[in-house]
């Protein structure tokens, strides 16, 4: 793990800050992303074709929901 790069935490509580829950949105995006780009480069045996478009389609939900371009 990159000690440079934060934690990402993602808590149920509200905090009132839609700042702060963004910020934490866009972590996970960028956490998300390059674990699904590890896997597509990397191929897996394991990594099925199901998983494949899992882990697209929570990365696409993500973007459109924090207004970022599609995954492509």
């Amino acid at each position: 793990m990159n000690a440079a790069q934060p934690i990402a935490r993602v808590s149920s509580r509200g905090t009132g800050s839609t700042l702060e829950a963004d910020l934490n949105l866009e972590q996970c995006d960028r956490a998300l992303a390059r674990l699904y780009q590890l896997l597509e480069d990397y191929a897996p045996s394991w990594y099925t074709r199901e998983d494949r478009e899992s882990a697209r389609a929570a990365l696409q939900a993500l973007h459109r929901h924090l207004n970022l371009p599609e995954v492509t």
